[in-house]
C-alpha cells in the first residue's frame, strides 16, 4: 500500500513538473518578443546608468547582457568584450548551420549607448539569411530604428568560436563594410581583464607598436610619435589638445612633458627618445606633427586585440599572447603577437617588448600607414606652421 502511494505521489510531482510553467520562457517565446519590449526589460539599468553618467561603461553593458541572459535571450555586446549569455543555443545553431541543416537563432548585441542590434538568423542548405533590427534610446524610451534583410554573401563559424557573416557591398563602396563578427564561445576572464588594461588602450589604430619586434634593449622600428597621443590619454585621462593636420601644423612640445609620457610606460633613457624623434636642442622641445589627411590610414576597418593566453614569468613580468581579430576579413586571427609587460606598484606598469609570431597565414597589415617623411610633409603642406602643444 505504501509503495502504491509513493508511486502515485511521484507521478503527480512529475506531471506537475512537466505541466508547470518554467521560470524562463522558451527561446521561441523570446524570439517573438518585440524589440521595444526587450529593451524595456532592462530600462531600469539604463535609467540608473544615465543618472550616473555611466551608460557606455563596460560594467553597464555587462549588466544589460546578463539581464537579457536571465530573460532567456542569447545576448552579447557589440564589441565582443563580454561573454555571450546562453551561448549553448548559439553554438548549437552554428553547428547545425555548418552542417547545412535548417536552423534559426536570434542574437541580441548590446551597443555602447544602451541600444542593441537584433540579429534574426536563418540557415538552410549552407546559406544564411540575416535580418538586422536596430533599437536606440530617445528621451528615455526605446525606439526601433529600422531593419535590414539580406542573404549573407559569405559566412563561417571559426574554431575559436567566432560567427562571421557579411553583406555584399559593391566594389568601391565606401560606407559600412557589411562585416559582422560575434564571439560565441567564452574567453577566460583574466585574459579579458589583461586585454583591457594593457593592450586595448593602444590597440592597432594608427600605430605600429604591436606590428614591430622591439624590446627595452632595442626599440627597433617602433614609432614613438604613433603612440604619443594614446599614451598621453592613458597617463592623463584626456585627449591631447592638437589639431588634425589639415594645414600641416607642427607643435613644439617641452622636453619634460614629452618625455614624461613615455617614461610612465617604458623603461627608457631620454637619449633614446631624442635619437628616434626630432629633438630641438636650442629650445629643449620635441617636434610633433599630428597625422592628417595624407597619412591618416588606409581603412577604418582595423583589427582589434584579444588576449588568448598569458604567463606570469619568474622576473615578475607577464607575457601575453594576443590575437588580432579582423572582422573586415572574417579572420579570427589576422596575426598573433607576444607582449611582455612589467606590473609596478600602484597599478602602474611598463611595456617591455613585443614580438610578432611568424606564420605563413599572417595578414598584410594594410590598415597601417607610415607617417609622412620630412620630404613628403613639405611636398603636401609646404611651409612649417608652429604651435605650442599644451599638456
Amino acid at each position: 500500500m505504501k509503495k502504491a502511494i509513493l508511486v502515485i505521489v511521484f507521478l503527480l510531482l512529475a506531471m506537475a513538473g512537466c505541466s508547470g510553467k518554467n521560470t524562463k520562457d522558451s527561446p521561441k517565446e523570446h524570439a517573438d518578443k518585440k524589440p521595444v519590449e526587450i529593451a524595456k526589460g532592462y530600462q531600469d539599468i539604463c535609467d540608473k546608468a544615465c543618472e550616473d553618467g555611466k551608460l557606455d561603461d563596460l560594467a553597464t553593458i555587462r549588466q544589460i547582457v546578463e539581464r537579457l541572459g536571465e530573460d532567456g535571450l542569447v545576448a552579447v555586446d557589440a564589441k565582443n568584450l563580454v561573454d555571450m549569455e546562453n551561448a549553448s543555443q548559439a553554438e548549437a545553431f552554428c553547428k547545425r548551420a555548418s552542417e547545412g541543416k535548417e536552423a534559426a537563432q536570434t542574437i541580441i548585441a548590446v551597443k555602447d549607448d544602451g541600444g542593441f542590434i537584433r540579429y534574426d538568423l536563418q540557415a538552410l542548405d549552407g546559406t544564411l539569411k540575416v535580418r538586422q533590427g536596430y533599437v536606440t534610446w530617445s528621451k528615455g524610451e526605446p525606439v526601433e530604428k529600422g531593419t535590414d534583410e539580406y542573404q549573407a554573401y559569405a559566412w563561417s563559424y571559426s574554431s575559436k568560436g567566432y560567427l562571421f557573416f557579411e553583406k555584399y557591398q559593391p566594389p568601391g563602396y565606401d560606407g559600412f563594410s557589411g562585416h559582422t563578427a560575434i564571439r560565441v564561445k567564452p574567453l577566460d576572464q583574466d585574459c579579458r581583464e589583461l586585454n583591457q588594461k594593457y593592450i586595448m588602450p593602444v590597440g592597432y589604430r594608427l600605430n605600429n607598436m604591436f606590428l614591430e619586434d622591439w624590446s627595452e634593449n632595442d626599440y627597433g622600428n617602433l614609432n614613438f610619435y604613433d603612440i604619443f597621443e594614446p599614451m598621453y590619454q592613458m597617463k592623463y585621462g584626456k585627449r591631447l589638445d592638437v589639431e588634425f593636420a589639415f594645414t600641416g601644423k607642427t607643435y613644439d612640445v617641452p622636453e619634460e612633458e614629452f618625455e614624461n609620457v613615455f617614461l610612465a610606460f617604458f623603461q627608457i633613457d631620454p637619449s633614446v627618445l631624442r635619437q628616434k624623434t626630432t629633438y630641438q636642442e636650442g629650445s629643449h622641445t620635441y617636434q610633433y606633427r599630428p597625422r592628417g589627411m595624407f597619412d591618416f590610414g588606409s581603412t577604418p576597418d582595423i583589427p582589434y586585440p584579444e588576449v588568448v593566453s598569458y604567463e606570469e614569468q619568474e622576473d615578475g613580468t607577464i607575457k601575453l599572447v594576443v590575437d588580432a581579430v579582423w572582422p573586415d576579413r572574417n579572420m579570427e586571427k589576422a596575426y598573433s603577437h607576444e607582449v611582455v609587460v612589467r606590473p609596478l606598484d600602484g597599478g602602474r606598469f611598463q611595456y617591455v617588448s613585443n614580438h610578432v609570431i611568424d606564420s605563413k597565414d599572417n595578414a598584410d597589415p594594410v590598415w597601417y600607414r607610415e607617417r609622412l617623411s620630412d620630404e613628403k610633409w613639405k611636398d603636401y603642406y609646404g611651409g612649417r606652421f608652429n604651435g605650442k602643444c599644451c599638456l
